[in-house]
């Protein structure tokens, strides 16, 4: 699954990076090369990316952000290999994921607290993973820009906003045009510029998965993200723009199949991952079982197997999901084969991993809990507003030849 992917895709795409895996609007990799030196730091070296080496600030001059509000006493991170660097203040101490996204922490002894904020980036745009697009019969697009990434991955997120603010924000913070995604579960700033995603995310946390996340850090964060230089000149800042999506159905397809699906679910207690899509398989693929059924996608333990007929097409449907940062996700496979080929829909959904954080109140009917009961009656109508665009959408899918 997609980082942050991106992502979902923006999925797509962090995670409470210390405890559980981010996926995905997916993991982005970031900062791999021999450590030069850690002058000026006040962490060891061992908390280090491995690309981290102070600053030349004599060779800087490459039209990105102007700290104006910036102390001077802050450190900075610099990325040969993403090509920027930003300032950071010297409280939050350098931690690294497995994946070697920089991730901050304020107290270097506290085991039980994870991560409140983490700096990731990936270069290069895609939709939905190479992979998929590879396999894909005359579908794969020539070239991906960074407005056509964000539309991909940030077009759908199951998590409510925060305190009933906009979940997408177009700002500026200095010189830099930035997306701003705040919803449940974390803040994150995000940067696109000609060839590369850059994601600036703040965690709250919560009373099972504590961070040290105060209020005030999001400001704080605003002067990290104004501090951003790019070290190409050759680069620039690109403005995202937010186009409101009209609420109808989306065609997906090529010159051989097509089939349409709700660009959203009638709730605000899920959504999917990133679009629908349909994966296209040969006979022989691994990704096929000897039932004919789609074995692609990662799920917890084995996926539940039956065979549907939908308007005289009959399909295998897989299903499954998984848990992680507070978040569930099912996955719905339909495969049927068509002459040589096996045409998967695949359908992945998001919601709260139960209702619980919606909790404000030991009052059930508490005003406080409003979206607390909210829940509770999504989960009760399941199967009525996921499963049933789900099949409404399989019932579209035609072959052209």
């Amino acid at each position: 699954m997609k980082n942050n992917q991106k992502g979902f895709a923006v999925g797509i795409v962090l995670i409470i990076l210390a405890v559980l895996s981010i996926t995905g609007f997916g993991a982005y990799k970031v900062f791999h090369k021999p450590v030069p030196a850690a002058e000026e730091q006040n962490v060891p070296i061992d908390n280090f990316p491995a690309d981290y080496k102070p600053a030349d600030h004599a060779n800087t001059s490459s039209g990105s952000a102007n700290i104006t509000a910036v102390a001077s006493t802050w450190k900075t991170y610099r990325s040969d290999k993403y090509e920027f660097e930003f300032k950071y203040p010297p409280n939050w101490i350098v931690n690294t994921s497995s994946d070697g996204t920089i991730c901050f922490k304020k107290t270097a002894a506290a085991p039980n607290v994870q991560i409140f904020a983490c700096v990731s980036a990936s270069k290069g745009f895609s939709l939905g993973g190479s992979d998929k697009w590879n396999n894909e019969l005359n579908a794969k697009p020539p070239s991906v820009t960074p407005q056509q990434s964000f539309d991909y991955y940030y077009s759908h997120d199951p998590r409510p906003s925060i305190d009933g603010e906009p979940k997408l924000q177009s700002i500026q913070i200095g010189n830099i045009p930035v997306i701003r995604h705040f919803v449940q579960g974390d803040r994150r700033y995000v940067v696109y510029t000609s060839d590369k995603e850059i994601n600036f995310v703040l965690y709250s946390g919560d009373s099972q998965n504590p961070t040290e996340y105060r209020e005030g850090d999001g400001k704080v964060m605003e002067q990290v993200v104004k501090s951003l230089t790019l070290l190409d000149p050759s680069k620039s800042f690109v403005k995202i723009e937010l186009v409101e999506k009209n609420l109808n159905w989306t065609t997906y397809g090529n010159s051989q199949f097509e089939f349409k699906y709700p660009d959203t679910l009638n709730t605000d207690y899920a959504s999917y991952e990133q679009s629908p899509t349909a994966i296209i398989s040969q006979i022989g693929d691994k990704n096929i079982d000897n039932d004919g059924c789609y074995a692609g996608y990662e799920i917890e333990g084995k996926p539940i197997i039956s065979k549907v007929s939908i308007n005289n097409i009959s399909y295998c449907l897989a299903t499954g999901g998984g848990v992680g940062a507070g978040q569930r996700y099912y996955a719905y496979d339909y495969t049927t084969k068509h002459d040589d080929t096996y045409v998967t829909l695949q359908y992945v959904i998001h919601t709260s991993n139960g209702c619980s954080v919606f909790m404000n109140s030991g009052d059930i009917n508490s005003p406080d809990n409003k979206r607390y009961n909210e829940c509770l009656d999504f989960v009760k109508n399941y199967d009525n507003l996921v499963l049933k665009p789900i099949q409404e959408s399989v019932t579209t899918l035609k072959f052209i030849k």
